[in-house]
């Protein structure tokens, strides 16, 4: 799911950076409605990368986090696949089917079996325990049981695949910052003011009319957001606002405000 999600946003992001060179960005109140659209367009889009990065980033903290909780046993059941020269040993591991090879014959023991091992006394097919963890003086050995000796060749792969996806998407949506910067600076400017001059005037003008307390905290917000046009706060709106109205019956839109 995490290739096929990065292979179509990859697709859907370069897409978007082709636009951008294509459509430069002004500050024209006659195309505001153009580059409106325009703009929550590329807004979603780099919503919507964010989430991804967001989403593998946790499936990878997620993955580490049960790793540490249970780490590697010293030992592992296994069964021998072949016996080489040089008294190595290649095994295959019970509980995930993958192998390991040319194993130093100390980190293997035949099964229920505590003598000490000699590289005559194995063969094909026994059922031995190998030891995990590497040196068990290291400061590291907790560490290394937890995260380094506790992962899966396929495991091991789809994790880097997974690292590689994050950096080359969030390198991608770098490099193109200083493009979608000002667009997403224009859409979210908007949805402010949406709010305040939009939004909120169905609630000042309940309040208005029926002089509710917190209509001074509803002018208090508005006053702290709103971008008026020539820097003139209307009160008027609120007040002859009405449902019955055709253009208000849906809600006030917001589209009469400077243009940042």
């Amino acid at each position: 799911q995490i290739q096929t999600d990065y292979t179509a946003y990859i697709s859907t992001f370069v897409n978007l950076t082709r636009r951008l060179d294509e459509k430069k960005f002004k500050r024209e109140s006659q195309s505001f409605e153009q580059s409106l659209a325009f703009s929550q367009e590329a807004y979603q889009t780099v919503k919507y990368g964010i989430y991804l990065l967001q989403k593998w980033t946790s499936n990878i903290v997620e993955m580490e986090a049960w790793k540490t909780r249970h780490p590697c046993p010293d030992e592992l059941e296994a069964r021998i696949v072949l016996v080489r020269d040089a008294n190595l040993v290649d095994v295959k591991f019970k509980h995930d089917g993958s192998e390991e090879r040319r194993l130093q014959p100390e980190l293997v023991r035949l099964l229920n079996d505590g003598k000490k091992n000699t590289a005559t006394r194995f063969k094909k097919g026994d059922k031995v325990m190998v030891k995990r963890g590497g040196d068990a003086n290291s400061p590291a050995r907790a560490y290394e049981m937890a995260v380094r000796y506790n992962f899966s060749s396929e495991e091991l792969t789809t994790l880097v695949d997974c690292i590689s996806m994050i950096k080359s998407v969030s390198t991608l949506m770098a490099r193109a910052e200083h493009q979608v910067a000002p667009w997403l600076r224009l859409y979210m400017h908007h949805r402010i003011q949406q709010l305040a001059q939009g939004d909120l005037v169905p609630a000042l003008h309940r309040a208005h009319k029926h002089k509710r307390q917190f209509k001074a905290s509803l002018l208090n917000l508005r006053r702290l957001i709103a971008d008026w046009n020539n820097g003139q706060e209307r009160d008027d709106d609120y007040e002859n606002y009405s449902r019955q109205n055709k253009e208000t019956r849906e809600g006030v839109k917001a589209m009469k405000h400077p243009i940042r």
